[in-house]
């Protein structure tokens, strides 16, 4: 068996690739800045991606720490459910459960950096958030939404919903209790949790925009 260790860093180093890329190859400065240019005035639109720029500087530095924050936050949020529950799980295995249903959230940025890089080379930023198209905001027109609306409409998607299905199983599977007693430590847990961070993101959003 894979050690945890070796997962977890695979994990980062994955994760870490797939967000260069993308802002490498992607999410250009031009991208950002035609997006813009359509909402606001020519010298907002610059101001704004200037902001975008900094921001990444810092974010390039900080995204192995915050993908691992994210990890040991939920292993936190399952141990409400599995307490919730009564059952009882090694926090090895548990950690372990966490790091790999996380690896199901490079499945939709992998198919997007290589659809925009290899099959549809021109593209604009609302093409970027379209894609792949399996969020709600695919039943929504982008250029009338805000970007509070947007954040939330497009974090409800496959890939989180295929998330949910595979800490449920796993759980199941890790305290021998089957995938419905699995489901119920996630529905107890995780799932109230990320639509508490989505109504609170959103509101921000919302508020400072």
């Amino acid at each position: 068996m894979i050690k945890t260790s070796y997962i977890f860093i695979a994990l980062i180093i994955l994760n870490y690739l797939i967000y260069w890329l993308t802002n490498y190859f992607i999410l250009s400065d031009e991208v950002y800045l035609s997006y813009f240019s359509n909402r606001y005035s020519g010298k907002v639109s610059n101001e704004i991606v200037e902001r975008i720029t900094n921001i990444r500087a810092y974010v390039d530095l900080l995204h192995p720490i915050l993908l691992t924050f994210k990890i040991i936050l939920i292993f936190i949020i399952l141990q409400f459910g599995l307490i919730l529950t009564s059952l009882k799980i090694k926090n090895s295995i548990l950690f372990r459960i966490v790091i790999i249903s996380e690896f199901i959230f490079s499945i939709a940025p992998i198919l997007t950096l290589f659809w925009f890089t290899v099959i549809q080379i021109e593209f604009e930023y609302n093409d970027l958030i379209n894609f792949p198209p399996n969020s709600l905001l695919v039943f929504n027109k982008v250029n009338e939404l805000e970007y509070g609306v947007i954040y939330f409409l497009q974090s409800i998607n496959l890939s989180e919903l295929l998330y949910v299905i595979t800490l449920s199983y796993l759980l199941g599977v890790g305290t021998n209790s089957g995938f419905k007693i699995g489901f119920k430590i996630v529905s107890l847990s995780y799932i109230p949790a990320f639509f508490l961070w989505l109504i609170l993101v959103t509101l921000l959003f919302l508020s400072l925009s």
